[in-house]
C-alpha cells in the first residue's frame, strides 16, 4: 500500500516544470484522497490528451503506445476514489472535451464509438459494476475488446444490416477507474489475475491519511482551468517517437528488469510479472510527454526518465502485493475466509444455520468450507440436533481455535 510519504519523495524527484507534479499538488488541495491516486489520475490526463504518434517503436515485438488503464483501489467510501477520478475528468473535459466518451455497454457499441472518435478516454467511478457486468455471458465480449485495445489492436466490426465494415486502424483507448477492494475480492478469481485482462491494468492501492474538514476552505480558484490549459498546450503540436536509450539509462533499466524477473511475488499475481516492464515503459512515455522530451525529433531515454518510471511502477508492484493479501483464488477460499470473519465477529462461536442466514451462501459449499477449516485446525465443529415442530434437524456448531 502506497503511503503519503512515498508520494512526497517521488514528487521531489520530478523537475519543477513537471505538469504531473503541479497536478498532484493541485488535486491534494481539493480532496483528502490518497496522493498516490492523483499520480495515476494525472498520468491518465496526460494519456487522454497525448497525440497518437508518440511511443516506443523498437522496445519489443510491437510498438508501445501512450494509452493507459489506471485503477484506484481502496476502501469503499473512506478513500474518496471517485472524487479523485472526478478531478481528472474535469481537467480532461477542460483540456480536450471530445476525448471523454460515455462508457460502453457492449463491444459493438465501443467499436462504433471508436470509429467516430479513435482517441478517447473512459472514466468508471465504480469499476466493480463493470466487473460484475462482464463476469459472464454477453459482457465478456466487452472485456475481451478492451483487453485487445490496450495493445492498440485494429478494431473491426461488420454491421449486420448493412453491407459495410467498421475498421479503426489506430485506436487509442485510455481508462481511469475506481474500485473498492471488496469488489476485487468477491468478483475475481485466480484465472482473472493469471489471464490477460488484469495484467493490463495499472493498480494503485492506498488509504486516506490526510484529514481536512473543509478542503481548499471553499475558495473558488481557476487553478484547474489553468492546469487544463497547460496540458492542452503541452500535448498540442508536433510530437515524435523515441530514438534510442542512452547507455547509462539502459544499465539502470537492465538492472531493474532483472530484479523484477527474479523477485518473489504472491502466487495469485505472479502471472502479471511479464507485464510489469511494459507498464514501466508506458509510464515512461507519459513522463516524456510531460517533461517535453517528445517535442524533439528522435528523442532519447535518459536516466531521469528511467528513474521516474521505475519509481511509479514500483508503486504498482507494491499495490499488487498489498491487494493480493485480500484476494482468494476461488469461491471455496472466499467462503472459508468469510466463515473465519464471521466467527471472529461473534467471539469465536457460531453455527452453520446462522452463517447461512447472514451471508446467504449455499449449504453445500458452506459445509465444505467448515470441513476444510476443521481439518486444517482453524476451527472445531460439533454436530447437534435441534427439534422443530415437524422433525429434528442437524446443525453444525463452530468454535474458533
Amino acid at each position: 500500500m502506497i503511503t503519503e510519504d512515498k508520494v512526497m519523495e517521488f514528487l521531489d524527484m520530478l523537475p519543477k516544470h513537471s505538469w504531473l507534479k503541479a497536478y498532484v499538488n493541485y488535486a491534494k488541495t481539493k480532496t483528502t484522497s490518497p496522493a498516490a491516486y492523483h499520480i495515476v489520475c494525472g498520468l491518465g490526463c496526460i494519456s487522454a490528451c497525448t497525440p497518437s504518434n508518440v511511443g516506443l517503436l523498437h522496445a519489443g515485438a510491437s510498438p508501445i503506445r501512450a494509452n493507459f488503464f489506471g485503477v484506484l483501489v481502496g476502501r469503499s467510501g473512506d478513500d474518496q476514489k471517485s472524487t479523485a477520478t472526478g478531478i481528472a475528468r474535469r481537467v480532461i473535459r477542460e483540456a480536450q472535451p471530445h476525448r471523454l466518451q460515455p462508457n460502453p455497454v457492449s463491444p459493438e457499441g465501443l467499436k462504433e464509438s471508436l470509429a467516430e472518435q479513435p482517441r478517447q478516454t473512459l472514466v468508471y467511478s465504480e469499476f466493480g459494476d463493470f466487473l460484475t457486468q462482464t463476469k459472464q455471458g454477453y459482457g465478456e465480449g466487452l472485456k475481451t475488446t478492451i483487453t485487445d485495445l490496450w495493445d492498440c489492436t485494429v478494431v473491426t466490426r461488420r454491421k449486420a444490416k448493412k453491407d459495410e465494415n467498421i475498421e479503426v486502424r489506430d485506436p487509442r483507448l485510455s481508462i481511469l477507474a475506481a474500485c473498492a477492494l471488496p469488489f476485487l475480492t468477491e468478483h475475481t478469481t485466480s484465472t482473472d489475475w493469471s489471464g490477460g485482462f488484469f495484467a493490463r491494468w495499472f493498480f494503485i492501492h492506498a488509504q486516506r491519511e490526510r484529514v481536512d474538514s473543509f478542503p481548499a476552505r471553499g475558495k473558488k480558484t481557476n487553478e484547474g482551468q489553468i492546469l487544463a490549459g497547460e496540458l492542452a498546450k503541452k500535448t498540442d503540436g508536433a510530437h515524435y517517437f523515441c530514438g534510442e536509450i542512452e547507455r547509462e539509462a539502459f544499465e539502470l533499466w537492465d538492472q531493474w528488469f532483472k530484479s523484477i524477473s527474479c523477485r518473489k511475488l504472491p502466487k495469485i499475481i505472479a502471472g502479471l510479472r511479464s507485464r510489469i516492464p511494459t507498464h514501466a515503459l508506458r509510464v515512461l512515455i507519459l513522463l516524456a510527454v510531460d517533461l517535453g522530451y517528445t517535442r524533439t525529433h528522435s528523442w532519447n531515454i535518459d536516466t531521469l526518465l528511467i528513474s521516474l518510471a521505475i519509481e511509479i511502477t514500483e508503486m504498482y508492484v507494491s499495490s499488487l502485493q498489498s491487494i493480493s493479501e485480500s484476494l482468494e483464488p476461488d469461491e471455496e477460499s472466499r467462503v472459508r475466509r468469510r466463515i473465519l470473519e464471521y466467527l471472529k465477529d461473534n467471539n469465536g462461536f457460531g453455527s452453520l444455520g446462522e452463517f447461512i442466514r447472514e451471508y446467504r451462501y449455499p449449504v453445500a459449499i458452506s459445509k465444505m468450507g467448515i470441513d476444510w477449516l476443521a481439518c486444517a485446525g482453524y476451527i472445531q465443529k460439533f454436530t447437534v440436533s435441534q427439534s422443530t415442530r415437524d422433525a429434528e434437524k442437524d446443525d453444525i456448531i463452530m468454535k474458533l481455535i
